[in-house]
């Protein structure tokens, strides 16, 4: 290296790192660098001849001077330093420039200023699946993902984690450079296609099945509360005999209630015409209904989706069905009818009562009497033991056949009480409604065998 004149030192600036050559008339001066402007304190030296003196108006002149221990800095034997006069530049750190005569030599990289104190090891977003980086003093303190926001504490690091040097996150750093990396990328590459739907998606799956895991699960008698006791409506053909035989319930009842409000026009003989008429198509009609009752108890009895066997258009099919009915109406019926006479011939009262009666005891009754007959099959034993102990061993059963029977037969007396009235619009309601809940009737009862043959059995 090349001897520096005697007119002249080189000093090293302290903040900024930059070679200085200062002339003998500022030894023992204090100077400021021109890059940083760090007050620098320029030792004492020889005082250079007359000749060699500068006048005082002298700048200080920069030159770009290398310590021979640095191999990063370019050798001052490789250019020819030329004096030129510069102005103070703003502040730079971490940089160091060598002004040369000809051109300006390329600016180096600067190492680190700072020594890794800390290693971060890789985390997986559990919800996103973002690839995360924490440092080590960061283990067991929250945090939220950049992607998806979700909180979380920072877990520990798994035995076989590969640990990296962590880049310093304090503010006091003051500069640092972007270098290429040697190690895979932070993040996995396909990490921007997660859709935020698709991630909330996801949290709303795995929140309801977290919800139904603390549900307690429905059994099944719950679940097939509705197909159990109106499972019936379900049978298209029943529906449509149903349909089929409202209609021509109300048509009927429209007919004589046409006939009593225009007595003064057809006369009482046409009336008792209508009456008898009317009853003429009412008997087959209800043993027809009645029969169709039976089908639906043997449904329900045996939890059967449809019913097994519509009775044929053959009155004498229905005997049997019809005589049990005509039985269990004179039996059940028999104690609200005479209570019901009465209180009319006793205390002067409506014959509604008398009615509500008669409903009251077949309500009460009728299915004692009906499952007793089909359990003994014969009409001359209605009462079986095993119905009547299904009384204690089966109240479920019977407290849920009344519930559903009495809001059946209530609306029953009810549309025939309404349907008194001078208006026809009621009794065609009544007509169209009537089968309806006869059906409803019969299901129930079928609902109740089933119930006791399966609680008597265990």
């Amino acid at each position: 290296m090349n001897e520096l004149p005697s007119e002249s030192t080189t000093v090293g600036c302290s903040a900024c790192g930059t070679r200085l050559r200062v002339p003998s008339k500022h030894f023992g001066k204090e100077i400021s660098c021109p890059k940083c402007a760090q007050k620098l304190k320029v030792p004492a030296g020889k005082p250079p001849s007359n000749s060699q003196r500068r006048s005082p108006s002298s700048p200080v002149v920069l030159e770009s001077v290398t310590d021979l221990d640095d191999d990063d800095w370019l050798n001052l034997d490789e250019t020819v330093p030329k004096s030129r006069t510069v102005t103070p530049a703003p502040i730079q750190r971490n940089h160091e420039q060598r002004v040369d005569s000809t051109k300006e030599s390329p600016t180096p990289v600067a190492k680190p200023t700072r020594q890794v104190e800390d290693s971060e090891f890789a985390f997986v977003c559990k919800t996103c699946t973002a690839k995360l980086h924490f440092s080590l003093s960061e283990v067991g303190k929250p945090a939220k993902c950049p992607d998806c926001y979700t909180l979380f504490t920072v877990p520990k690091p798994a035995p076989n984690a590969k640990l990296t040097p962590a880049i310093p996150k304090s503010s006091s750093v003051d500069s640092f450079h972007l270098v290429p990396s040697e190690g895979k990328a932070r993040r996995d590459g396909n990490y921007l296609q997660h859709d935020p739907l698709e991630i909330m998606k996801r949290a709303e799956l795995e929140l309801r099945l977290e919800k139904e895991k603390s549900e307690p699960i429905l059994d099944e008698a719950a679940k097939n509360w509705g197909r159990r006791y109106f499972g019936f409506v379900r049978d298209g053909q029943l529906c449509a005999r149903a349909l089929l035989s409202g209609i021509f319930l109300s048509s009927l009842g429209w007919a004589l209630h046409y006939a009593a409000t225009h007595v003064s026009e057809i006369g009482k003989a046409g009336l008792q015409f209508a009456y008898f008429a009317a009853f003429l198509f009412l008997v087959p009609f209800f043993a027809y209904t009645v029969a169709i009752g039976f089908a639906l108890i043997d449904k329900a009895a045996n939890r059967l989706v449809r019913v097994r066997e519509w009775p044929p258009f053959n009155p004498t099919e229905w005997v049997g069905e019809v005589w049990m009915i005509a039985c269990v109406i004179l039996l059940a019926g028999a104690p609200g009818s005479l209570i019901g006479y009465l209180l009319m011939v006793g205390l002067d009262m409506s014959s509604h009562i008398g009615l509500g009666l008669i409903g009251f005891t077949i309500w009460l009754v009728g299915p004692h009497l009906i499952l007793g007959m089909m359990d003994n099959g014969s009409l001359l034993k209605p009462i079986s033991v095993t119905v009547v102990g299904s009384l204690h061993k089966c109240p479920d059963a019977w407290g849920a056949y009344y519930f559903f029977a009495s809001i059946a037969f209530a609306t029953l007396v009810g549309l025939a009480i309404w349907a008194e009235q001078e208006m026809s619009f009621p009794v065609l309601i009544a007509g169209m409604v009537a089968p309806w809940l006869i059906y409803f009737i019969f299901h129930q009862v079928g609902v109740l065998a089933e119930s006791i043959g399966e609680g008597m059995a265990k």
